[in-house]
């Protein structure tokens, strides 16, 4: 019995900005939907960066 594979499409590299981008703490915790106040949590212990 034979068998057919279809081809796989490979990925499109996309370019990347060279500086990295930034939003405010408010801003972030509105877009998760959660409070500034973890967002400072989270940033306390390593989970996220500013």
């Amino acid at each position: 019995m034979t068998e057919t594979v279809a081809p796989v499409a490979k990925p499109v590299p996309r370019p990347r900005s060279r500086s990295a981008e930034t939003v405010s703490a408010s801003a972030l915790a509105q877009h998760l939907d959660c409070s500034r106040t973890y967002i400072g949590k989270l940033e306390a212990e390593g989970v996220i960066q500013r």
